[in-house]
């Protein structure tokens, strides 16, 4: 092949899919070295929907102009450099989706009390037969509930919808975290009963997961309802998509495992991200910049389940060989520290992802020490860890399935429950489908 024809070859690329040209082939056939470009990908994230009573997740084929500032590389409508995509049998009419996760709190029942983090002082109707839905228990001057509120998408905005019942005198707090509870920012203080409307939009944007702390005060001051609506950034593409024809719809649950994720900046400012100091983590001797210099910074991460394994993701620097981290892993106490990985050099930059499962059955805590030793500007440029737990009241519940599209312009839709962890099911649609949405949600 001379080099007439090898433009010609990539001259097909550059019509199909815009972005490869003449400088592409001479990256691919002439030998170079080439600089050190992007060395820190976040690995780690997973999809995992899981849904409570009174939850539910729907995704939409479209989008209302959400989408991360700054991210060009998917439009919100059309392809750009990936059409070629659609002749490979994408179906999907864009890249960025929005869609919305809600959460109707069942209160009265106490169903909501299997997915709390903490609940203190605290009654409901099936319980005690008193009114509101929940309340400051008999006897008792104030009560606490905590909620987590994770998500397998990213949030873009988020509102909470309450009816409230105030005792004379008494009071509902509410406090938000995004540091998985180390720390509370307040949202709002009612001190008069009704409907209420509070917005999360400053709080919860470009977060994966947040926590809600409720603080009751005055006895028979509670809640009668409570609604969480939040909108969600989604990808197009993997979403199970419906065509003309026959679509078979395969239904599956995997482990009753959560993920408490401890990821932050790296830099001291940290902007509208968490800052990795959010964690509270010990350092000595290593600066709060990039953990530079020598010496330990020690995190400590808690689950609300027995955890089941640690995955971390490192992004450092270590130009000269006797440059390093070591990681180090104690399971509930600062003595029985045990290496597990050595983050080592000579690279300017490397990444690094590795799993620790050696974990005691009932294990709730782990330390993770990162003991750094600098010679040539060693630094930690990225760093996150995923604390893999059993949910304690975690299991299948059937779900419905609810797609909503079109044929000919014309609004159909399918409802199907699946009633145990393995289902499948067909969907037969008519000419010219156009899909429109899927939700998925608990069913009692």
């Amino acid at each position: 092949m001379d080099i007439t024809e090898i433009s010609k070859g990539h001259s097909l690329l550059h019509c199909a899919g815009g972005w490869h040209g003449w400088p592409t082939t001479m990256m691919y056939y002439k030998k170079i070295t080439p600089p050190v470009y992007e060395f820190c990908p976040v690995l780690g994230y997973g999809l995992n929907i899981q849904l409570r009573e009174g939850e539910k997740l729907t995704r939409n084929w479209s989008n209302k102009g959400l989408y991360v500032p700054g991210d060009n590389s998917a439009p919100l409508n059309g392809r750009g450099g990936l059409a070629y995509q659609e002749k490979l049998g994408d179906k999907a009419p864009g890249r960025i989706g929005n869609g919305i996760q809600q959460y109707n709190v069942p209160l009265a029942s106490g169903a909501f009390a299997a997915g709390a983090l903490k609940i203190e002082n605290l009654a409901w109707t099936a319980k005690d037969n008193a009114k509101p839905a929940v309340h400051v228990a008999a006897e008792k001057t104030s009560a606490e509930l905590i909620l987590p509120m994770p998500t397998a998408y990213l949030y873009m905005d988020g509102a909470i919808t309450l009816s409230a019942v105030v005792a004379q005198g008494g009071s509902i707090s509410v406090f938000f975290s995004d540091n998985n509870g180390l720390d509370w920012k307040p949202v709002a203080t009612l001190d008069k009963s009704g409907e209420q409307k509070i917005s999360l939009k400053n709080f919860c944007y470009l977060r994966y997961d947040y926590r809600i702390k409720f603080e009751f005060k005055g006895q028979g001051t509670g809640l009668d309802s409570l609604q969480f609506t939040n909108d969600i950034l989604h990808s197009q593409a993997p979403l199970p998509m419906l065509t003309e024809d026959d679509n078979t719809i395969t239904f599956s649950c995997g482990a009753p495992e959560g993920t408490v994720t401890y990821e932050g900046s790296m830099g001291a400012d940290s902007g509208k991200q968490v800052c990795h100091m959010a964690y509270h983590p010990q350092l000595s001797g290593l600066s709060p910049e990039l953990l530079r210099g020598n010496g330990e910074a020690i995190y400590t991460l808690n689950a609300p389940g027995d955890i089941a394994r640690l995955r971390m993701n490192c992004c450092y620097r270590a130009r000269d060989a006797k440059d390093k981290y070591d990681v180090s892993v104690a399971c509930g106490s600062d003595s029985d520290f045990k290496l597990i990985e050595t983050l080592a050099g000579p690279t300017l930059g490397n990444t690094k992802y590795f799993t620790y499962a050696s974990i005691p059955p009932g294990t709730r805590q782990l330390k993770v020490k990162l003991s750094g030793k600098e010679l040539m500007a060693t630094c930690m440029f990225g760093l996150r860890m995923d604390v893999d737990y059993k949910q304690p009241n975690g299991g299948f519940m059937p779900v419905q399935i609810t797609y909503v599209w079109e044929e000919n312009g014309q609004t159909k839709s399918n409802e199907h429950i699946a009633r145990s962890p393995a289902d499948s099911y067909v969907i037969k649609c008519g000419p010219n489908t156009v899909c429109k949405s899927v939700s998925l949600e608990i069913q009692k």
